[in-house]
């Protein structure tokens, strides 16, 4: 049985917010990648806010958002992980990834769980991403502050479209 089989597609709670999810570990330069279209869409819209899990640093170019940025320590438990990630009222999650060879022969599990708990995502274009995210199972970006910032916009603004590709992903 898969791990992922005792969660429920994820209810959406309309308060106003639109969150963006990030977990990483240690994962600093994939982070840096995405953080500038974070800024400027924060500075934009103060409706926006970040949600981190794990051990990622927050670079120092969003630290006029502390207010709007929740970080929440690794937790071990895989079971627990995912039922954290799988309530957290996300509305997309971040998949960015500099291309090293090493980030190249990575896995694909940040968009599985992700996808598991019907949370659309967004990653780097040309790396282990392409697959999975194709066929709208997901919104591949370039490295540039644009690609990131109207790929985040797209499913902001497109909620319609942001439940397609989560729907396409979890199934």
């Amino acid at each position: 049985r898969p791990v992922t089989s005792s969660l429920k597609p994820r209810d959406k709670v309309g308060d106003g917010r639109f969150t963006i999810g990030y977990m990483g570990f240690g994962h600093a330069a994939d982070f840096a990648i995405v953080a500038p279209a974070i800024r400027a869409l924060m500075i934009e819209d103060h409706s926006i806010y970040l949600d981190l899990v794990g051990t990622v640093k927050i670079p120092e170019i969003l630290n006029d958002f502390i207010d709007r940025i929740t970080f929440h320590k690794p937790i071990a438990k895989y079971d627990s992980f995912l039922q954290k990630i799988s309530t957290s009222c996300w509305d997309l999650g971040l998949c960015p990834l500099v291309k090293t060879p090493f980030n190249m022969c990575k896995s694909i599990n940040k968009w599985i769980e992700y996808s598991s708990c019907m949370i659309p995502s967004i990653g780097s274009s040309n790396t282990i991403y392409n697959d999975c995210m194709a066929q709208e199972c997901g919104i591949l970006c370039d490295d540039a502050i644009d690609s990131w910032k109207s790929s985040i916009n797209k499913l902001l603004n497109d909620r319609v479209f942001a439940n397609r590709i989560a729907a396409n992903a979890y199934n």
